[in-house]
């Protein structure tokens, strides 16, 4: 079990992803389709979100699928999402593209000094 779903309960992770994204109760109760005061009920643990619940918070505030887990987990459920350490034989193929990758394009263009150009 993830140290953080032991530490934290499911509504404490809710309410750091909430504030996390700049949003309210009620701004989060209007995305999901839900009341603001049945979040305000998970978040202080006097609910007990289902599984469909939790997913449906995480998927309005955009919480990547590895914390999903960590919320279903939290929350006393079993995990969806597979996870996969960045070494395995699968992501081969994706790290070796990474080197080749962060010389292409920058976010500041190269000005020659030949041209005049300056930074």
């Amino acid at each position: 079990m993830s140290t953080l779903a032991v530490v934290y309960g499911v509504g404490e992770l809710l309410r750091q992803w909430r504030q996390r994204r700049g949003l309210s109760q009620l701004d989060l109760a209007i995305a999901a389709d839900v009341s603001a005061r049945h979040v305000s009920l998970l978040e202080t643990g006097k609910s007990k979100p289902s599984a469909d619940m939790v997913l449906r918070l995480a998927d309005q505030l955009h919480v990547p699928l590895r914390d999903r887990n960590r919320l279903l987990l939290a929350a006393g459920f079993a995990p969806r999402y597979a996870e996969s350490p960045l070494d395995d034989g699968a992501m081969a193929a994706a790290l070796d593209a990474v080197p080749g990758c962060s010389g292409r394009t920058s976010p500041i263009p190269r000005w020659s000094s030949t041209a005049g150009g300056t930074l």
